[in-house]
């Protein structure tokens, strides 16, 4: 090719790229024009403490402890809470009245309670069928209900005790068991 065929071509071409570059070519339809431009995306204020308010900030500490979860995964924990005797124990007016005193509510708080509900010896002494039938009498329930405990559970020596590593031993062994379970078996004939 010479270079005055190559030179027509060129111009042809540069005339062709003008011509569509003024007159718009792709042709482009009415509604497109949003399309070209910067996103503007949804913006707003970062959240400041005032803006979330806990209504109860014992219960969320309470939720978010380890103790709590523990006890969520726990496939015994979820058994006792869903079953019928819990259910009745929850719905009973003087174990209402307990849980919602500021004694009972210290004592269940309080770092010595947690240790002690943490213990090994004294989860399975809590989940063993004699403490679980012990805890189902009427005499338990109505002492666990009284003045006289409402008012050991304020006191601070009391809620020492109940969380010393005594007293661990001894819900863990197995002469609390077997009383208990001897105990249980008295009520169940008396009831009988």
């Amino acid at each position: 090719m010479s270079k005055r065929a190559l030179l027509v071509v060129a111009l042809v071409g540069l005339a062709g790229i003008g011509y569509f570059a003024a007159t718009g070519w792709p042709p482009v339809d009415k509604g497109a024009e949003g399309t070209v431009g910067a996103a503007k995306r949804y913006q707003t204020e970062q959240i400041k403490e005032g803006d979330v308010v806990l209504k109860d900030a014992e219960l969320q500490e309470v939720l978010q402890s380890d103790v709590f979860h523990k006890l969520l995964r726990d496939p015994q924990a979820r058994n006792a809470i869903q079953s019928e005797a819990f259910k009745q124990a929850m719905a009973s007016e003087a174990v209402r009245q307990a849980l919602s005193s500021d004694a009972v509510r210290q004592a269940l708080s309080s770092e010595a309670m947690k240790s002690a509900l943490s213990s090994e010896a004294v989860r399975q002494a809590l989940s063993s069928e004699a403490m679980k039938s012990a805890l189902s009498s009427e005499a338990v329930r109505q002492a666990l209900s009284s003045e006289a405990m409402k008012s050991a559970l304020s006191n601070d020596a009391f809620r020492q005790a109940l969380a010393s590593e005594a007293m661990r031993n001894a819900l863990a062994s197995e002469a609390l068991k077997s009383g208990l379970a001897s105990e249980a078996k008295k009520d169940g004939a008396a009831a009988e």
